[in-house]
């Protein structure tokens, strides 16, 4: 079994796990939940989840010298990467222009074609 520690999207010092922007998008959808039911207490615990999931995956996932979101580990970036942070409020004001600007290279990198995948289709067709 895997401990926290061994996972690359975990972040030991806060004790919070991004597993990429299921987390984020998750706990998003359960604050909207427990506001249409007026759970208050529910609203408040899970908007302070969001913010420590969003800068824990900030921290996970950009690399400033790059300007972009990228998987740990990896030489290549798809343009999902900068499509969920931008969709998901997770991208620092400051960085955004960055961030758009990758997603925009990316795009005109490969021919102006959009490669996001089914998952992302929904996102950067939000965000445009």
């Amino acid at each position: 079994m895997r401990s926290r520690s061994d996972c690359a999207c975990c972040l030991a010092d806060e004790n919070v796990c991004v597993c990429r922007h299921s987390s984020v998008l998750a706990t998003a959808r359960l604050i909207d939940m427990a506001k249409a039911i007026g759970r208050t207490d529910d609203v408040t615990h899970y908007t302070s989840r969001l913010s420590l999931l969003k800068k824990a995956y900030h921290e996970r996932f950009f690399h400033p010298e790059l300007g972009r979101y990228d998987e740990p580990g990896t030489a290549s970036w798809i343009q999902s990467h900068q499509v969920f942070p931008l969709y998901l409020d997770i991208v620092p004001a400051q960085q955004t222009p960055t961030v758009v600007a990758a997603l925009v290279n990316a795009i005109h990198n490969q021919s102006d074609h959009v490669n996001c995948g089914i998952i992302g289709r929904y996102e950067i067709s939000a965000e445009s």
